[in-house]
């Protein structure tokens, strides 16, 4: 009898331990030193990091517990974590580092492994490579250069010497393509990033120490902090990114800014040609904001977004300080392609207003190419920065929301 009950106590507290074994993948890193991640390995978890970084706060310190998780190979838990998407990479960490083990660039270096992870497939790998990205970019630039060369028929040299002297891309047979294809895109591109998000979502409830406490919370409080938590993140991270003001380098977050605003105002004066153009509202649409408008406001997005993208360029290149002290391809990609769209844009403009319509056209083409490599890989790239950030700092908001319940 006595011997049974041993035998099953010792049953028990196996079957217990065996549930807190932990994963370990022994290539982490290494993938993560290829990502950028530079001399994490001779951290000895002093703590210095954590206690420097303006961000890290109680209840989601970093980068120390981040980067243990990453020299112990354990990417489950990396990856559950919204530390690394709390970071904005200001270098105070490394600065005051003893070990020159460099945890901003182990954090940068996860956020990337993570955009990796989360990608459907892992597709997004393809962009964090040298070789790989630029034959990937090759392709997508190929395969958006054949649809605008067999779907459309204004990019014909024969078809292009009838044109006058006026570019006025509204007349051609190929722009309602344009609108359509990218509806089409915008629809991919929005699917896929739902669906990656929903993933990132998963790993970061296996962190959670708030789930059984969520439980008992009525429906109507789970609302109202749902609701609460993400007005906050859209409005102090989304449109203000207020955190980043605790960072020192107010250069950089104005930079950051003006990049971030630029591509918003460049997709609403998107937005208001393609609804100005549209069948159902264009009329009334055109009578309310003309046509005046959205060049205004392309035109400014412009100027702000090419400032922010030169600034990083510049700062890369002169290696001013420990955030532009490494490169890596995610981050020129990015850049380059964002950068090739918007002065692109300027040349049709110059072009078209000179009157010399081949030369519009013809930026016109790498334009479209442009926008289309930049949108077509936003899900994979450093673009997804910004909603993987927004998706943590909502979910870290919501959490404290919960715990403010249980305490």
């Amino acid at each position: 009898m006595i011997t049974g009950n041993i035998s099953g106590w010792v049953t028990n507290v196996a079957e217990k331990e065996v549930e807190k074994v932990v994963e370990v993948n022994p290539k982490l890193t290494n993938k993560l030193k290829s990502l950028g991640a530079l001399d994490f390995m001779a951290c000895f978890s002093c703590g210095t990091c954590t206690v420097t970084c303006p961000l890290s706060v109680s209840g989601t310190e970093f980068p120390r517990k981040i980067i243990r998780y990453g020299i112990l190979g354990m990417e489950k838990e990396l990856l559950s974590m919204p530390q690394p998407w709390l970071c904005y990479y200001c270098g105070d960490c490394t600065r005051e580092c003893p070990r020159d083990a460099n945890p901003a660039s182990f954090m940068m270096a996860a956020r990337r492994f993570s955009i990796i992870k989360y990608s459907i497939g892992g597709v997004a790998a393809l962009f964090y490579s040298k070789i790989s990205a630029i034959i990937s970019l090759l392709l997508i630039s190929l395969l958006a250069s054949y649809g605008l060369l067999y779907f459309s028929g204004i990019f014909d040299l024969n078809t292009l010497f009838t044109l006058s002297n006026t570019f006025n891309p509204y007349t051609l047979t190929e722009y309602n393509f344009i609108h359509e294809a990218g509806l089409t895109l915008g629809a991919f591109v929005g699917i896929v990033a739902l669906i990656q998000a929903l993933k990132m979502y998963s790993y970061l409830r296996r962190s959670s120490s708030t789930t059984t406490t969520e439980k008992s919370i009525p429906l109507g409080s789970k609302i109202k902090f749902f609701l609460q938590s993400l007005v906050s993140t859209v409005i102090k991270e989304g449109a203000l990114e207020l955190r980043y003001l605790k960072c020192e380098k107010k250069g950089r977050y104005l930079a950051h800014m003006a990049i971030a605003w630029g591509m918003i105002l460049l997709f609403t004066a998107s937005g208001l040609n393609y609804i100005r153009d549209s069948y159902l509202l264009g009329t009334y649409v055109s009578s309310l904001i003309g046509h005046l408008l959205p060049v205004v406001i392309g035109i400014t997005s412009g100027v702000i977004t090419c400032g922010g993208c030169l600034y990083f360029v510049v700062n890369r290149g002169k290696k001013t300080d420990e955030y532009f002290e490494y490169t890596h391809v995610s981050d020129a990609v990015f850049l380059i392609l964002l950068l090739l769209s918007v002065l692109t844009g300027f040349l049709i403009d110059i072009f078209n207003y000179a009157s010399i319509a081949y030369y519009a056209y013809a930026f016109y083409f790498a334009h479209l190419v442009f926008v289309f490599d930049l949108i077509v890989t936003a899900p994979f790239t450093k673009f997804a920065h910004w909603g993987y950030r927004l998706i943590a700092v909502w979910f870290n908001e919501y959490n404290s929301l919960v715990s403010s319940v249980k305490s």
